[in-house]
């Protein structure tokens, strides 16, 4: 399966979900739009797609850190996603314009999409005219798709439906040693 992966920024505790998608044979691309200083590159090396005119103009003149308002640019976007074809995309939805390039990609091209966040219960449990309140319904109640959290403890409460719970993934490695522990008090 071709499996992409769009982050704002590749963040270590990836690695293992990579590797993983990786030894189970999928061919897996990672994209990005920022780099940090200490990220672990040895499954996959993340690609940049570079920001468009609109997203350096706002960067620059709202002097905003972390392209919170990032849109890639649509020619690069074009080439490398959809006319690659992937059968899935996995998107940390951070930038709401690039958000919503992928839910309206979502439906011009064959690719499925599956939004995994960190928004917690207190921000969407009840009605408020956040951006991230509005996102979600989007999200949820007009584009029908799920969308995955690990933070969310109680899923019967929230007013959108398609949100779910999913724990952070960790691989353990239990390879046998021969180990013997003194325990002195």
């Amino acid at each position: 399966m071709k499996i992409y992966i769009i982050l704002p920024r590749f963040h270590t505790n990836y690695s293992d979900i990579i590797q993983n998608l990786l030894d189970q044979g999928h061919q897996i691309k990672l994209f990005v739009y920022n780099f940090g200083k200490i990220e672990n590159y040895r499954y996959i090396k993340p690609r940049l797609i570079r920001e468009n005119f609109f997203t350096k103009f706002i960067n620059n003149f709202f002097k905003i850190k972390q392209n919170k308002f990032y849109l890639p640019s649509l020619k690069e976007f074009k080439k490398e996603i959809i006319d690659t074809s992937p059968d899935v995309v996995i998107m940390r939805p951070y930038s709401k314009l690039f958000t919503l390039l992928i839910l309206i990609s979502n439906f011009i091209s064959d690719f499925k999409t599956i939004l995994y966040h960190q928004t917690d219960f207190e921000k969407l449990g009840k009605f408020n005219f956040s951006t991230k309140y509005f996102k979600f319904f989007l999200i949820s109640k007009i584009f029908k798709m799920r969308s995955y959290s690990p933070l969310f403890n109680n899923r019967k409460k929230l007013p959108f439906k398609e949100l779910y719970f999913l724990p952070f993934a960790k691989q353990i490695n239990l390879k046998k040693k021969n180990i013997i522990q003194k325990i002195t008090f």
